[in-house]
């Protein structure tokens, strides 16, 4: 599995770079050509045309078609990530982890801010930028999902592209067990914290129920809990545990700073309802 991965890495930067000296091999050689290139020489227009284009349409393609390799690689390093952590164990009754490099729901801030920019305007411009930022290109988070697969530190571990509360939802129901939440531990990133007053919404509502994150919702064993920490600070993520996990007749619930703990609907981003933030 460790050469796989090696050949994926190695292999998609290889690539891009190999792409990328050929597109300015090509640019470097259509800029000499433009220096001494003489209108005069010809005698056709579509000639003339044809020569000032020639080869442009490797550096378009190459351009268009990048990003979508390195995205393949991110994708294939994704998979055997999860894949590693198939064989690592079965799932316990363990702590909730989420591991991150920024807090929650800057993305879900700037897909408001993108749907209706005015009612934002009062909101600092940076927190603005990094909410469109978080929006327009997540980071997934491979080298910490690596970290944690590769030593077999979670018994659960699965992106919130669909929102905390759902993921956490699907992670429940396929590990036939219950959640607890503890509301005061979810990092909600400032931009919520700013702009989400701003459209009505409340920014725990938006950490909770908000997708498109690509953070990591992580279940571990209470006696690794020490050592899976460790590893994420290693590889710059700043993980925070945010419940523990319970008998499967308790069901989803989350606990408020008062006290209470009430049920915790599995609801967030529904791609099939014409892009409903709920």
């Amino acid at each position: 599995m460790d050469s796989l991965k090696n050949v994926i890495d190695y292999g998609v930067i290889g690539l891009l770079l190999a792409l990328s000296i050929w597109a300015v091999a090509v640019a470097v050689e259509r800029w000499l050509f433009y220096r001494r290139v003489d209108p005069a020489q010809f005698h056709d227009l579509h000639l003339f045309e044809i020569a000032l284009t020639k080869r442009l349409v490797i550096i378009g393609t190459i351009a268009a078609n990048a990003p979508y390799i390195g995205l393949l690689g991110t994708v294939l390093g994704i998979m055997l990530t999860f894949q590693t952590m198939g064989t690592s164990g079965t799932m316990a009754v363990s702590t909730i982890m989420i591991g991150l490099s920024l807090a929650l729901k800057a993305t879900a801030a700037g897909l408001l801010v993108a749907r209706d920019p005015k009612r934002a305007e009062g909101a600092a411009q940076s927190l603005r930028q990094q909410a469109h930022g978080a929006m327009v290109t997540p980071t997934p988070r491979v080298e910490a999902g690596r970290a944690l697969a590769s030593g077999r530190l979670v018994t659960a571990m699965l992106d919130i592209s669909d929102g905390l509360a759902a993921d956490l939802g699907h992670l429940c129901e396929r590990s036939g067990v219950g959640a607890e939440l503890d509301a005061s531990r979810i990092p909600i990133h400032p931009a919520a914290v700013e702009i989400a007053p701003r459209y009505g919404r409340e920014p725990l509502m938006l950490a909770l129920h908000g997708g498109e994150d690509y953070h990591l919702l992580c279940a571990l064993a209470p006696d690794r809990r020490d050592e899976a920490l460790a590893a994420l600070r290693a590889v710059g993520c700043a993980p925070v545990v945010i419940g523990r996990l319970t008998a499967p007749e308790a069901g989803m619930t989350i606990r408020y700073e008062d006290g209470s703990v009430q049920p915790l609907a599995a609801t967030g981003w529904d791609h099939l309802s014409q892009g409903r933030l709920v």
